[in-house]
């Protein structure tokens, strides 16, 4: 199945995610700001974060964004603006949840 240019900045940003998320978390910097993931994360290590990041947050999505192209019933241009409004809401809410969760560590870095 061939992905969109959406479908591949989605999957792209939520690498980043998850690739530096596993990182500060390891080295003990930063931690999940997601409760439910943050619980993963304590009950089932790094794999099971993984797993269940990758299937909640770039699976599905994902998968549903492209489906929705393929398929006749979808309007290209609604599940493109969708995919617009989710790589906005995402990068957003990284930035965010970045500053907000890990402010502690910002500034005992910075002092």
């Amino acid at each position: 199945m061939q992905i969109s240019k959406y479908g591949k900045i989605v999957l792209l940003i939520a690498l980043v995610d998850l690739l530096t998320t596993v990182i500060l978390i390891s080295l003990g910097v930063a931690e999940e700001a997601q409760p439910m993931l943050k619980w993963c994360f304590n009950q089932g290590g790094t794999v099971f974060f993984v797993i269940v990041k990758m299937f909640v947050f770039i699976f599905i999505p994902v998968f549903f964004g492209e489906l929705a192209l393929k398929k006749s019933w979808a309007r290209p241009k609604i599940v493109n603006a969708a995919y617009i409004f989710v790589i906005v809401g995402y990068l957003t809410y990284y930035i965010i949840g970045v500053v907000i969760v890990n402010l502690p560590f910002i500034r005992a870095l910075t002092n």
